[in-house]
């Protein structure tokens, strides 16, 4: 979804450079960045944040559609969610739903899924939003962190190496 602050968080984990504002839809183009995993620089992630996916995208509507063809390469997706939404959930549900319609086996690939903004909502909602995100998706890894505060980015980082 647009806005969730997945160029906020590869600036915080790598040299990247995207633009940020707070504003929908500011990345137009895909980002790629390096991270070296906590502070060791021959364990290397590439990251990439894409144009957030929209309902619909997987019919073309939107721009992030048009890079769902690339995140079919990638070995791990990290799903981030804007814990500020007004509704977490179903902004989950969507990308998910977005997936499944593009290709069956990109919706079947391991999810990492991220509530980010922690450091804007109240804890307990956040615990609430983690638990609940958890139920939903499964199968899939579920952390609560902030790209602004860095507050559990470096657990992120170590979830996501074992997975590569």
């Amino acid at each position: 979804m647009p806005n969730a602050g997945k160029s906020t968080l590869l600036a915080a984990l790598t040299n990247a450079e995207p633009r940020i504002a707070d504003y929908p839809f500011t990345t137009t183009s895909p980002n790629l960045g390096v991270c070296d995993l906590i502070g060791d620089a021959k364990e290397r992630l590439v990251l990439c944040d894409l144009p957030g996916l929209i309902q619909g995208a997987a019919k073309g509507a939107g721009m992030g559609g048009a890079f769902l063809r690339h995140v079919q390469l990638c070995p791990v997706l990290l799903h981030v969610v804007d814990g500020t939404s007004e509704d977490p959930i179903n902004d989950f549900h969507v990308i998910n739903q977005e997936l499944q319609e593009f290709d069956d086996h990109l919706a079947q690939k391991l999810q990492v899924v991220v509530l980010n903004k922690s450091d804007a909502i109240p804890k307990e909602k956040a615990e609430l939003l983690v638990k609940t995100l958890a139920q939903k998706a499964r199968h899939y890894h579920v952390l609560s962190i902030s790209s602004t505060t860095n507050e559990n980015v470096q657990e992120l980082m170590r979830q996501l190496y074992t997975y590569m």
